[in-house]
């Protein structure tokens, strides 16, 4: 929880890349279209990824004045609350 914290009030956004592979087979390159390590074409394991394992932080701000928490915002609620 960051409640009272110095990252009280921060937002993590993060962009996902699509998993782009190279077939070593038939040399096609596309998006996978599922999970499976396999070319789209031909069907073959023998991929290389080309994209989609990057992570990269772009920006990180961090606020000069402290943030204090509003009591009465959704989601603020103590942790032995529960909302209806």
């Amino acid at each position: 929880m960051l409640a009272g914290s110095v990252l009280a009030g921060s937002v993590l956004e993060v962009e996902s890349v699509p998993v782009s592979v190279c077939c070593r087979v038939c040399g096609t390159r596309g998006e996978l279209a599922d999970r499976a390590l396999r070319c789209g074409t031909c069907g073959a394991a023998g991929v290389t990824i080309v994209t989609g394992e990057e992570f990269l932080v772009t920006s990180f701000e961090v606020a000069s004045d402290p943030v204090v928490p509003d009591p009465a915002a959704p989601g603020s609620a103590a942790p032995d609350t529960v909302e209806a």
